[in-house]
């Protein structure tokens, strides 16, 4: 009996779970029938409508969505997970786990994969929205002077909302979906009971032949095209995390690739029959009308007869809008993501994170791309105008992160899976010269609207690399400093604390010093974490202490680190150091995919008995560093500074990030950098109160103008 509650629980489980994914994994590739056939035949793939033409279109449209989505991601990249999670920069944590000298070259691909993943944020809910839209034209010419405003409205409406959350209607995303799904494959049923012979197409002959006859140019164009029908592969595997893989599973073998394969089979079916496409449109084509007796027409109103006769076609239009803003709103929630990783990894600049559950921190709300997303969809869809348009710039992205997938694959393959190499090349060499051809084909778009994807991708990336460079030579300059000051580490700070314990006054002899207690608990936010006698004292500590001329009577050093894992149990979260006289080191770890919680951290300290007073008279001291250029710096270096430091300025401090700029009280001090011929280096002035009248320039060691107050050496 107790094995078959086990099993009558798990059934509905996995059920829920696949109908979940239905609604956010498989909304991309669901609603890619509404343009992929029209780009094919009547948008960029430029491809007559003939006989031998639709079956060889057909067939490869069903043999790469067969081949790339079903073999490639969903049985064979779905095992390569990192610690459950899915996506390119999970992706790329596991190539450089399991390959430690793993190439410099691929992973930085992999860096510039996930801006190409980032920038199709911009384009997916343009395209979706739009196409959808378009169907009032199939109904009514009514609307052509109105398809893009509408699609602006409900885009602009969209992206409003992203504040509020999506846990109150998420979850009625899972069967809606399932309704689509189920709606979609039955007009290409009924199609292709109408016109059987566009089976044939199931054959891969007709797709050698296609190629064969269209040519190098033409196949190239239309391939394109047919790119298209993959584009929410890597959307999958990027929602693998949150659902895991067996339910995504279960949603593509049960419903979610039959019913495309219809549909695609049946547009198909519907061009082969000859009948007549309305304005473009085979998907809405297939939407039948309702014929009216002659009796009821001449009772009715036109206008009433007319939205009767195509009310099935209102119905679609309605059901693929919602359908699109679903997939829309899972491109967004994917974007969050994509950017809270990256985040994590220090890979960009810090942005202001609003968590809209208070009980799922995973759904967030990032102000600045969302707003960012909103201008780029608007944008595009007002220069574009229409959908046919807009898949000029689709694809290309797309096929560059696939491409990067499979290279990583190669990795996987060899170093984690242990496969021998000839079966390595035979698997994954199939998919790189499919993936290789389906980049060359979307790069023929470059001219037309290609350059989207790709301009956005370049500046996500040189963001990135500016970042990195100056976040890595802040770094080395706290670790030069610290190399110059290795004469003040924790058994000096320890010493300094027992005597001053001891004599409630300490003098450190060789500058003669005097050190007083502060009756009060401070918490200093660290980078690196302290953890041995000989580690130096943070230098928050040493400019806190020359500022006040006091320690802290409970010195606790707090360091935050996000793993390049996705995520750390809770009981292996927190480690404490005890150095005795009240000095303690805490490090704290998350995943890339957890959000640090500062204050979590204290009160957990609090409840252990690390912190005894109450939490109102503990006080947080983060650093923040200022940038200072010498004018003995090169000048390439001073631009690249100029761009450093305006996203430093826009990014929240780390104290913000972990969310530690609330409770309890919070205190900045400043770190001066000072970037010269010699690099970056910290510098910390001690000003005597006489006015100076020159000061000495470090780098050039010559006098320059007269200032008030010269820094003493150290």
């Amino acid at each position: 009996m107790t094995t078959r509650k086990k099993k009558s629980r798990r059934i509905p489980l996995s059920v829920g779970l696949a109908i979940g994914a239905l609604g956010v994994a498989f909304g991309d590739i669901g609603t890619s029938p509404l343009y992929t056939i029209n780009a094919l035949f009547y948008g960029i793939g430029q491809t007559a409508v003939t006989h031998n033409n639709i079956l060889g279109g057909i067939s490869l449209i069903f043999w790469i969505l067969t081949l790339v989505v079903t073999v490639k991601y969903i049985i064979y990249v779905f095992r390569a997970s990192y610690q459950g999670e899915g996506g390119v920069l999970a992706l790329r944590a596991l190539v450089a786990s399991v390959q430690k000298r793993s190439k410099p070259l691929l992973l930085i691909i992999m860096v510039f994969a996930s801006t190409l993943l980032l920038s199709d944020g911009f384009i997916t809910p343009a395209i979706s929205v739009l196409s959808a839209v378009e169907g009032l034209n199939v109904a009514t010419s009514f609307f052509t002077d109105y398809t893009v405003p509408i699609a602006a409205i409900i885009l602009t409406i969209l992206f409003t909302l992203q504040r509020k959350g999506t846990h109150k209607i998420g979850k009625i995303f899972g069967p809606v979906m399932v309704i689509w799904f189920v709606v979609i494959g039955a007009l290409g049923l009924h199609q292709i009971i109408l016109t059987p012979g566009i089976l044939a197409a199931l054959n891969p002959y007709y797709a050698f032949e296609f190629i064969g006859n269209a040519g190098l140019y033409h196949f190239m164009i239309a391939m394109g095209a047919i790119v298209l029908a993959t584009t929410g592969g890597e959307s999958m595997y990027a929602d693998l995390g949150h659902f895991g893989k067996k339910p995504i599973r279960q949603g593509w073998f049960y419903l979610a690739y039959w019913m495309l394969i219809l549909n695609y089979v049946g547009q198909g079916a519907y061009l082969l029959s000859g009948q007549p496409v309305i304005s473009g449109n085979v998907f809405f084509s297939l939407v039948p009308t309702i014929n009216l007796p002659l009796e009821l027409t001449q009772i009715l109103a036109p206008d009433t007869a007319h939205i009767i006769a195509f009310a099935p076609i209102y119905f679609m239009v309605v059901l693929a809008t919602i359908s699109t803003v679903i997939a829309s709103q899972a491109l967004i929630t994917g974007a969050f993501s994509l950017t809270s990783q990256a985040m994590a990894l220090d890979m960009i600049p810090k942005l202001n994170i609003v968590h809209t559950h208070r009980h799922h921190k995973g759904q967030i709300y990032i102000p600045a791309i969302n707003w960012i997303l909103l201008i780029g969809c608007l944008v595009l869809v007002f220069f574009f105008q229409s959908s046919s348009n807009l898949t000029d710039a689709y694809g290309l992205a797309v096929s560059g992160v696939m491409l990067s997938t499979t290279l990583a694959m190669f990795q996987i393959a060899k170093y984690k899976w242990k496969w021998p190499t000839w079966r390595t090349w035979l698997i994954f060499g199939t998919f790189l010269v499919i993936d290789a051809t389906l980049l060359a084909s979307t790069s023929l778009k470059l001219p037309t609207g290609g350059y989207v994807p790709v301009g956005m991708g370049l500046l996500m990336f040189a963001i990135v690399i500016a970042w990195n460079w100056g976040r890595d030579l802040v770094r080395s300059a706290h670790v030069s400093f610290m190399t110059y000051a290795s004469h003040r580490d924790m058994a000096w700070l320890v010493n300094a604390k027992r005597n001053l314990m001891r004599d409630r006054e300490y003098v450190e002899q060789e500058r003669e010093r005097k050190y007083v207690e502060l009756d009060r608990a401070v918490v200093f936010l660290v980078s690196r974490p302290v953890t041995k006698l000989t580690d130096n004292i943070p230098i928050i500590l040493r400019i806190f202490m020359k500022r006040h001329g006091a320690m802290p009577k409970h010195i606790i050093f707090l360091t935050i680190i996000q793993e390049k894992r996705p995520f750390v149990a809770a009981e292996n979260r927190i480690k404490v150091v005890d150095f005795d006289y009240n000095i303690m080191s805490v490090t704290a770890h998350y995943g890339f995919m957890q959000a640090p919680d500062g204050l979590d951290i204290l009160h957990t300290l609090k409840r252990n008995g690390y912190i005894g007073m109450s939490l109102h008279r503990c006080t947080v001291e983060a650093s923040e560093e200022e940038v200072f250029v010498a004018k003995t710096a090169q000048f390439i270096d001073k631009l690249r500074v100029k761009v450093y430091l305006f996203f430093k300025r826009i990014s929240p401090g780390a104290w913000h990030y972990f969310q530690l700029d609330t409770k309890p009280g919070l205190s900045k001090t400043v770190i001066p950098i000072v970037l010269g011929k010699q690099g970056w280096r910290i510098e910390i002035p001690e000003f005597a109160l006489e006015a100076a009248e020159e000061y000495i320039d470090p780098d050039t060691r010559k006098p320059t103008s007269i200032q008030f107050g010269r820094p003493r050496s150290r």
